[in-house]
Formats: C-alpha cells, sequence, structure tokens
C-alpha cells in the first residue's frame, strides 16, 4: 500500500524532483521552481513529515541536478549552469556536499526507580549499548530493553542498580 507523503513547501515543477535517502531515513528532495528561479534542495529528518531548506541552487540557468547519497551518508547534488558571458555560452558544473548527521547523542534523565535513555526519533535503528567502566578492557554490551518510540523520540529504561550500566552509547549494526 502506497502512502500519501506530505506536500513540499515550494511552487515546484513536478516532472523535474527527484528524492534521494540516506542513512537513518534522511530525505533529501530537489527539482525546478516553476518560476524556473532556481533549484531548491530540501532535507527530511523526520520520514517526509517537515522539511528544511537545505541549499537552494539560485538562479536562471540551473538544470538537471542529480543527488546521489555515499555509504557514509553524505549527500552531493551536482547541477549543470548554463552560462552566457557577452556572446559565449558553456555549461558550469556546481557541486555542493551536505555531510551526514553525527550519531544522536544520548539524554540521560533520573527517574525514582529508573534510568531513562532517549535521542532522536528520526535516529530508529540504533541498539542502545552499557558498560561498567571506560578502562583499557571496555566490554560494550547491549542493553536488554527494547527502545520504543514514544512521540518524536526513542526510549529505553534501565534498572540503576545494575552494575554493568554505567556508561551508555548506542551502535549502528
Amino acid at each position: 500500500n502506497w502512502e500519501t507523503f506530505p506536500h513540499l513547501p515550494y511552487d515546484v515543477w513536478g516532472s523535474t524532483w527527484i528524492l534521494a535517502v540516506g542513512q537513518q531515513g534522511r530525505l533529501i528532495a530537489s527539482g525546478r521552481m516553476k518560476d524556473n528561479k532556481g533549484w531548491p534542495v530540501l532535507a527530511s529528518d523526520d520520514r517526509g513529515s517537515s522539511w528544511t531548506l537545505s541549499d537552494d541552487f539560485q538562479g536562471v540557468g540551473i538544470e538537471g541536478i542529480q543527488i546521489k547519497c555515499n555509504q557514509a551518508g553524505d549527500f552531493f547534488a551536482i547541477a549543470r549552469k548554463v552560462v552566457r558571458d557577452g556572446g559565449r555560452v558553456g555549461d558550469d558544473l556546481v557541486i555542493r556536499k551536505l555531510a551526514a548527521p553525527g550519531a544522536p547523542r544520548i539524554r540521560l534523565s533520573v527517574e525514582p526507580s529508573t534510568l531513562r535513555l532517549s535521542w532522536p526519533g528520526a535516529f530508529s535503528g540504533f541498539i542502545p549499548q552499557s558498560t561498567a567502566s571506560l578502562g583499557s578492557d571496555i566490554n560494550w554490551l547491549d542493553l536488554e530493553a527494547t527502545p520504543v518510540l514514544e512521540g518524536e523520540k526513542w526510549v529505553v529504561t534501565v534498572d540503576p542498580q545494575t552494575e554493568e550500566a554505567r556508561f551508555f552509547r548506542l551502535r549502528k549494526p
């Protein structure tokens, strides 16, 4: 079953838009404006529910933007720009890079009988781990608890009496 995607916040020329998917579900959309005044590059870290302007290939003459994501999660955009300089007409390439977002930070809150770990909901697929020491023999263990999505964040609760749970991190399989 196909789900209707939220409308992009621009007056776009529909047939020229492209969508690229990166790590942690980051989406990048780009295409030509109806007024032919640029190619906005939009980013979404919440599965397309909201979009922010990441970059804008401004001006008349931008054509054929392409976007690719590498294994590290970096996005690369390349576009052709028609240049008219006096009587000369030529092409220039415009290349941009959008670095991958780093690993999410864990927030730790203490409640009466539990430690509560949380991180942004846009970062799915991470496994929380703990260790008792940060010495030379670090032994990170996966937490037994399964992360639960609560609103806009993933949450895991940990028993504060557990000896091996002193330091925490997230691991991406």
